[in-house]
């Protein structure tokens, strides 16, 4: 190989090295910093979500950010997560949420959501004094979809948005609901008088705790 080739191949080599540098010095760039996974508890059923999922619950729900892990050369757990809208009475002035258990009913500031519904929830990754990840909790409302009577030992399906017809002499069973809450965990019903009051008009009414969610007017047959 005469002295202008090899010079040629060298300088070649050298470029190629230094492509290879530069691609594996982005890559690092890229990789370093990046949120990897959040883990939270539901109702204590944990779950572990990546950067792209967001966490889903129906207002009620109890949720806890256990941890939050982000990538700098070695996946390593961020210095914070802030769920933005919740303040703790122990925990007013930081910004780290773990471990705290937030009602999804009673915790949340209504003035801190955001998205066209206003039912959607930061949640702040924190590393090294920059944002590493942005979450949502998304706070659906409870939702009744049908539900199961019996009235004098008659099964009857009654759909959301139906009346129930019924004789003053009846006597009826909700045996089961069908809602958008997980294991329906406390759904109660009552019959009560409509307000403000009207004759003899009642309803049936759903809660989820303490949230009224569902009612049913009953129109009453001779």
């Amino acid at each position: 190989m005469n002295k202008k080739n090899l010079m040629t191949w060298l300088l070649a080599s050298l470029a190629f090295m230094a492509g290879l540098s530069s691609f594996a010095a982005e890559k690092e760039s890229i990789a370093a910093g990046k949120f990897e996974r959040l883990a939270v508890e539901v109702n204590g059923i944990r779950k572990l979500l990546d950067a792209e999922q967001s966490v889903q619950v129906v207002q009620g729900d109890l949720v806890t950010v256990l941890d939050g892990w982000v990538f700098e050369g070695k996946s390593e757990k961020v210095d914070a997560i802030d769920i933005v809208g919740f303040s703790s009475k122990i925990n007013d002035t930081k910004k780290d949420d773990r471990g705290f258990v937030v009602d999804t009913a009673r915790d949340l500031q209504k003035k801190h959501a955001i998205g066209p519904d206003k039912n959607r929830y930061e949640l702040r990754g924190l590393h090294k004094n920059k944002v590493v990840a942005r979450i949502e909790l998304i706070v659906e409302k409870p939702r009744l979809d049908s539900f199961d009577i019996t009235v004098n030992g008659v099964a009857r399906k009654i759909q959301n948005g139906e009346t129930l017809s019924l004789k003053k002499s009846d006597n009826i069973v909700v045996t089961s609901i069908a809602t958008n809450v997980l294991g329906n965990e406390n759904i109660t019903h009552v019959l009560r008088e409509v307000t403000p009051k009207k004759s003899d008009a009642k309803e049936l009414v759903f809660f989820r705790s303490r949230i009224e969610f569902a009612r049913v007017p009953i129109r009453w047959q001779e």
